[in-house]
C-alpha cells in the first residue's frame, strides 16, 4: 500500500523520512543538519512530495520523495523522484507492483513523464527491466 503524505504529517514520519534521505542520497555526517533543514522545508512548503510504502503488517517499507515541473524544453509535466529508499530487500516482484501504483499516481497528476534519480545498482537494474531508459549519469570529482 502506497500513501501521499500530506505537508502537515510529515513531523509524523520526519525521521524515517531523514534517514531514507541520508541513506539514499549518500550524506556526509557532517553535512546531515544543513541536508536535513533543506529536505524538511520543501517537503512542508510543497516543494517536494512524501509517498509512504507499508507492508502488509503496516511497517514502512519504502519512502519516495517526488517533485512536480513542467519541462521548459519539452513542455512536458514531469514527475521527478528525487529519493527512493527501501527499509527492506526490493524484489523485482515487489518493484513490479508499486510502480503500478507509481505510473497511476503520475497519470492522476497529469504526468507526461516520470523520472528518478537512481543511485542503487540493484534498482537501475531492476528498471532497466520495467523499461526504463538511462538518460545521463552525473559523476563529480571532489577538489
Amino acid at each position: 500500500m502506497i500513501l501521499k503524505i500530506p505537508a502537515l504529517q510529515i513531523p509524523n514520519y520526519w525521521e524515517l523520512i531523514k534517514f531514507a534521505g541520508v541513506k539514499a542520497d549518500g550524506i556526509a555526517d557532517k553535512d546531515i543538519s544543513r541536508y536535513a533543514i533543506e529536505l524538511l522545508l520543501k517537503l512542508l512548503d510543497g516543494t517536494y512530495g512524501a509517498l509512504l510504502s507499508f507492508n502488509k503488517d503496516k511497517s514502512l517499507n519504502r519512502v519516495l520523495i517526488y517533485e512536480f515541473y513542467q519541462d521548459k524544453i519539452t513542455d512536458e509535466k514531469v514527475v521527478q523522484f528525487k529519493i527512493m529508499y527501501s527499509f527492506n530487500h526490493a524484489s523485482k516482484e515487489n518493484w513490479d507492483e508499486e510502480s503500478v501504483l507509481v505510473y497511476e499516481f503520475a497519470k492522476t497528476n497529469n504526468c507526461d513523464l516520470v523520472r528518478a534519480t537512481i543511485r542503487s545498482d540493484q534498482l537501475m537494474d531492476i528498471t532497466d527491466q520495467l523499461g526504463g531508459t538511462v538518460e545521463s549519469k552525473n559523476y563529480y570529482i571532489k577538489l
